[in-house]
């Protein structure tokens, strides 16, 4: 491990990975990929490996964009098919599955 991964490692549960952005723009991911400057190269580590925090999107009570993490506190708006489905937040387009889960309750009559 390098020097500045090193120093990088040591900071990693530093405030400042909550002041990242929870997704990172592609142009400039690609950019610091692009780059040969070790200053970049440990950039890009620490904002893919350490500041990159996961986004719970399975069985949620809200629609969730997979890729910045948007929450739909509308949800129940949306089609109830599911589908493609562009994030009002971020632009991108993800797939949406719509899991409805019906129950019922009897009784005696009287």
């Amino acid at each position: 491990m390098t020097r500045q991964k090193v120093e990088i490692e040591a900071e990693k549960d530093s405030p400042m990975c909550d002041t990242f952005p929870r997704t990172i723009r592609k142009d400039v991911i690609e950019r610091l990929r692009a780059s040969n400057s070790k200053a970049d190269q440990a950039e890009l580590w620490l904002l893919e490996s350490v500041c990159e925090k996961p986004i719970d999107t399975d069985y949620t009570d809200e629609i969730v964009c997979p890729y910045c993490g948007h929450k739909y506190h509308d949800s129940w708006e949306y089609n109830d098919n599911g589908g493609k489905t562009e994030c009002v937040e971020c632009g991108e387009i993800f797939d949406l599955v719509v899991d409805i889960d019906i129950t019922y309750c009897t009784s005696k009559c009287d």
